[in-house]
């Protein structure tokens, strides 16, 4: 038995990390994106741009060059606003945490006590998504998704999880979720 790495094994760790600092750069350019967007905001800077300036902020955010949707400037702005600025984060220790994530997480934390906030960020940055959502569904903080399915863990058949309030009973729409019997898969019944 060899433990030589083969190319493809370079490779694929090669990639691997990449794709890690790309994520990483993705956070920091969120955070740039809600300094900067904060910045020609509370300043009026954006009167001061562009061919004739601009009128407004939304309109500068609006324009082709730019080509942002207010919600995502706000996201942005307000993801810098509450980590950076609030509670005085490095930018640095940020950015193992998808900025999806920072965003979501913003509003549920914000009035919980200093340690608790700590122990979500620390989650956020930590877990699996998967399992940062359970969390996330466990403490109120998300809904569950209407319809879950996984593996079973046993007989590695699927199992399909779903919320019974939110499954159409009455017909009306075609999509009833039904079960084939083993004995009619495959069948032409």
């Amino acid at each position: 038995m060899t433990d030589k790495i083969t190319p493809k094994q370079e490779m694929a760790y090669g990639l691997y990390q990449t794709v890690i600092s790309l994520r990483r750069r993705q956070s920091e350019v969120a955070l740039e994106f809600g300094f900067t967007l904060k910045k020609i905001k509370e300043e009026h800077l954006y009167r001061y741009m562009g061919d004739g300036a601009f009128d407004t902020f939304w309109q500068f955010c609006a324009s082709p060059e730019i080509k942002l949707r207010p919600e995502m400037v706000m996201a942005y702005i307000r993801v810098y606003e509450y980590y950076v600025e609030k509670l005085q984060m490095k930018k640095e220790d940020l950015l193992d945490i998808p900025f999806t994530r920072l965003n979501q997480m913003k509003a549920k934390i914000e009035n919980l006590p200093i340690e608790e906030q700590k122990e979500w960020i620390e989650k956020a940055k930590t877990l699996m998504r998967k399992d940062f959502e359970a969390e996330m569904v466990d403490h109120k903080f998300a809904k569950p998704k209407a319809i879950q399915v996984t593996r079973c863990k046993t007989c590695k058949l699927l199992e399909i999880h779903f919320i019974v309030d939110e499954v159409c009973v009455c017909g009306g729409h075609g999509y009833n979720i039904k079960a084939i019997p083993v004995e009619q898969k495959g069948s032409d019944k």
